[in-house]
């Protein structure tokens, strides 16, 4: 930059415009390309629930920025002093005795890049399932301070066994930026639609300034898409083929737990017939507590059912334990446990609703231990938890195609346990159920 200080006069955007005007086709298929440059600051955003947004702000503005300015900078430098250089200019800006440090720098980068795309991975799969579009996944917490900070198993060796079939099938770095640049246009779109309506329907914004938004960043970001579209033979199908993968799984699993609740609920019957159905099963009541997670819907749990009717006993206190998810990241300590009293004298029991933030860990135990109402301090020690375990079989039930069953019931034989996913002691946990056909 020294040696050809007139390169600097590359971050005025009139020649970026006298190109459009001059060649516009060349200059849309070039948009293809030059959105690589741009590429990899989103993923500076998916560790900003980690490390807060100010952080991230400081990092781009007065880190990466001024970095990436300096080195595109001398990129072009160098490729206008030595067209030969444009076949790595990165690499070629350094000397040679410094591009196998370089090397192995670029390296460690990509690690730390990485990071930061399975960080989000984990994250949004988690919120995934904690709106119904995944199974239950076994989250571990890597973190006593950070509730963002997770790891997900599955989700790993997914992402791991996906980066080797990456590798296999492109080989080199430059087939599979034309599949990366459709992905991250195609992220920002997205990103910059789902703003717009959060915008409107939440903030309230006004529909002048939504157009503006609109205009200001959906216009750019779609050309960038629309140019990306035309590497769709070249790897591009490659993102669309996992999106529409993803979609079709979590679409398969939403309309599958619709109808297996739907089949359940008719199974269990409804939670104001309960007090009749003790009244005829006349179960004996026996000391201790009995903990029934069951799902929020009014219905009597089915472990409830089968131990009353199989056993003919009732412990002394009853909890039916339902968990809802909010959705906001973090539901306040003191507004997690809500009671009510269902029936009264022997046949009384009380239904306990967990709410949670979609980013808390559903820690049932450890919510009702902090509850601050009087009716449930109970021996958590000694507390039996009952699961309502539900065998999901194929039918000839046209709901949903035999491939999407098939689908459904792999899923749902490789979710994670309950006893892991809610923390229930597993000394105490008992798992009642029935079959449930499809």
């Amino acid at each position: 930059m020294l040696r050809d200080p007139a390169i600097i006069a590359a971050l005025l955007p009139t020649h970026a415009f006298l190109f459009i005007l001059d060649r516009p086709f060349l200059a849309f298929v070039a948009m293809g390309a030059v959105v690589l440059s741009i590429t990899g600051a989103e993923a500076l955003y998916a560790d900003m629930g980690h490390f807060g947004a100010r952080a991230i702000r400081a990092a781009w503005f007065f880190l990466a920025l001024p970095c990436l300015t300096l080195n595109y900078l001398g990129q072009g430098s160098l490729v206008l002093d030595n067209p030969s250089a444009s076949s790595a200019p990165f690499f070629l800006l350094a000397p040679d005795w410094a591009r196998l440090p370089l090397v192995v720098l670029t390296t460690m980068a990509t690690v730390i890049a990485s990071q930061a795309v399975i960080s989000g991975a984990f994250s949004v799969s988690r919120e995934a399932q904690r709106l119904g579009f995944l199974p239950r996944l076994t989250v571990r917490q890597t973190s006593e301070h950070e509730g963002g900070q997770i790891y997900v198993p599955s989700i790993n060796w997914l992402l791991c066994g996906g980066v080797l079939l990456l590798i296999a099938l492109f080989r080199t770095s430059e087939r599979l930026a034309t599949a990366y640049g459709l992905a991250v246009t195609g992220t920002l779109l997205l990103t910059t639609t789902l703003f717009l309506v959060h915008a409107r329907t939440s903030s309230h914004w006004g529909r002048g300034r939504i157009v503006a938004m609109a205009l200001a960043f959906g216009v750019l970001e779609l050309a960038f898409f629309a140019a990306n579209l035309t590497k769709v033979v070249h790897g591009g199908w490659l993102p669309l083929l996992i999106a529409s993968s993803v979609t079709f799984v979590m679409l398969t699993w939403r309309r599958g737990g619709e109808v297996i609740t739907e089949r359940r609920t008719r199974l269990e019957g409804p939670l104001e017939g309960l007090g009749s159905f003790l009244a005829r099963e006349k179960p004996m009541r026996v000391p201790g507590t009995a903990i029934f997670l069951h799902p929020n819907t009014p219905t009597i749990p089915l472990a409830l059912r089968v131990n009353v009717h199989l056993n003919k006993t009732l412990h002394e206190q009853v909890l039916i334990v339902s968990t809802i998810v909010e959705n906001v990241p973090h539901v306040p300590a003191s507004e997690r446990v809500r009671v009510e009293e269902i029936g009264s004298g022997a046949h009384q029991v009380l239904l306990v609703q967990l709410h949670f933030g979609f980013k808390d860990e559903q820690n049932a135990p450890m919510a009702l231990l902090g509850a601050a109402d009087a009716r449930l301090h109970h021996e958590h020690t000694q507390a039996v938890y009952f699961l309502s375990r539900i065998t999901t079989e194929r039918s000839d039930d046209p709901v949903m195609s035999r491939a999407r069953k098939r689908l459904f019931i792999a899923i749902a034989h490789n979710a994670a346990s309950p006893i892991t996913y809610f923390r229930l002691p597993q000394s105490r946990t008992v798992s009642l159920g029935s079959t449930v056909y499809l």
